[in-house]
């Protein structure tokens, strides 16, 4: 399985982005039982780098507070979009609720813009099936079970 995976320079304010790229390793490989031996972990791939570069699972947790403008974490977030749009056969993973919520959606809500007109809105993260959302219980993991076939739904 390979593994794509970009976190902020700024990391958290309790770890540095190394930190945070071996515990995502760790707990991906936990949860889905993978042996190092049968990863391809690859980290500091930024969504433009995805046209290139395919995995089965891109995790993705670039947001809160850091240095630079709006417009760069917004210009992430648009091609993250474009992206799982481009790759139906790969499971995005967004690491952080708190992007999600600050930028994901905002994101989803403009490049779907006409799509959306007639929705009645976003639901979180659902409006595309390759999209999970980390969330503190750890509901997502059985998703992501079920989208690398480990259960059936």
């Amino acid at each position: 399985m390979k593994i794509c995976a970009y976190v902020d320079f700024m990391g958290t304010t309790l770890h540095t982005p190394e930190e945070e790229y071996i515990f995502m390793k760790k707990a991906i490989m936990g949860f889905l039982d993978i042996s190092e031996e049968n990863l391809i972990f690859v980290k500091n791939v930024y969504p433009y780098e995805l046209r290139n570069n395919p995995c089965d699972l891109y995790i993705f947790d670039y947001g809160g507070v850091m240095p630079g403008c709006y417009d760069t974490v917004f210009s992430h977030y648009r091609e993250l979009v474009r992206q799982i749009q481009d790759k139906p056969n790969t499971l995005f993973l967004i690491w952080s609720a708190f992007s999600a919520r600050n930028y994901y959606v905002d994101a989803v809500k403009e490049e779907m813009r006409e799509a959306y007109k007639n929705s009645g809105g976003l639901g979180f993260g659902h409006e595309f099936p390759n999209v999970i959302i980390r969330d503190i219980d750890n509901s997502w993991v059985e998703d992501m079970y079920i989208w690398f076939k480990l259960k059936e739904r």
